[in-house]
């Protein structure tokens, strides 16, 4: 296993009774791997940048399809980390969506080019980094960094716009060859 992991029960969702509700996993575009061990327990390894999560699933199989999931916290160690794991295991999912209307998944080049063009957008349209950060981010997300002083987000959203001015400088011939 690779980082942390966090322990969870899946049933099957029935789809037009709770339309957008569930996990569909193989559709998530942080799924790294699905590993089915012997006692049927999928260990479904989400990364995303350098944040890594093993989620281990056991009940429904995760491959069925859009499954609800219950996080499960075992004793007080698993007490005093859950807020992080559940902040990181939300990162890792918040891309979700009913299986119904999601794209197949993007690569990260292509998650790195569609941001650069977001924020050159917003930096044509005077946004603030904050501003650019929730859009690409998430608003909750990157308001929530920047209230804490976490500059990451505030960073990423910078090297975004860096990106995609150099892009619009003609950069993008290179993406051409």
């Amino acid at each position: 296993m690779l980082g942390p992991s966090i322990s969870a029960t899946a049933k099957l969702v029935e789809t037009d009774r709770c339309s957008g509700v569930g996990i569909d996993f193989t559709r998530l575009p942080s799924l790294s791997r699905i590993l089915i061990d012997a006692d049927d327990t999928a260990h479904v390894l989400l990364q995303s940048g350098r944040r890594c999560l093993t989620v281990l699933v056991s009940g429904t199989s995760v491959l069925e399809g859009p499954v609800g999931t219950t996080f499960l916290v075992e004793g007080l160690d698993g007490v005093l980390q859950a807020p992080r794991l559940m902040r990181m295991a939300n990162v890792l999912l918040r891309a979700n969506t009913s299986s119904a209307d999601r794209e197949p998944r993007q690569s990260q080049e292509y998650q790195r080019l569609r941001n650069a063009l977001i924020a050159l957008d917003g930096y044509h349209a005077n946004a603030s980094q904050r501003e650019i950060a929730g859009v690409l981010f998430g608003k909750d997300l990157a308001e929530a960094a920047w209230r804490k002083g976490d500059l990451s987000f505030k960073q990423r959203a910078r090297r975004a716009i860096q990106l995609g001015r150099r892009l619009s400088a003609g950069d993008y011939r290179r993406l051409l060859r």
